[in-house]
């Protein structure tokens, strides 16, 4: 089971996405008669929240995260990223690195 979510670019640092383009994003796991279900490691991403994501994209399918629970960096309020997954030992420098 995936959920997709329907996320607008903001910025990209390598690729082809365009600012304003909504792009499809699955993630494993999602809600079913009730019950949530969740790739062991994964973090769920939240509706309303920035992020810096490391994708993989394909043709005709939406794109996935490159990786559980290192690839999603969120925003906070001052504008610094953080990992979502607090296990995730890969801090925010990669997320400067690239800009």
């Amino acid at each position: 089971m995936y959920t997709v979510l329907q996320l607008r670019v903001e910025e990209t640092y390598k690729g082809s996405r365009a600012p304003g383009e909504v792009i499809e994003v699955k993630q494993l796991g999602g809600t079913f008669e009730g019950e949530e279900y969740l790739e062991e490691g994964a973090t769920a991403l939240s509706i309303d929240s920035t992020y810096a994501l490391f994708l993989m994209s394909f043709d005709n399918v939406p794109a996935s995260l490159l990786n559980a629970s290192q690839a999603s960096y969120i925003r906070d309020a001052n504008g610094a990223f953080a990992p979502v997954d607090p296990r995730n030992s890969i801090g925010p420098e990669v997320v400067r690195l690239l800009s």
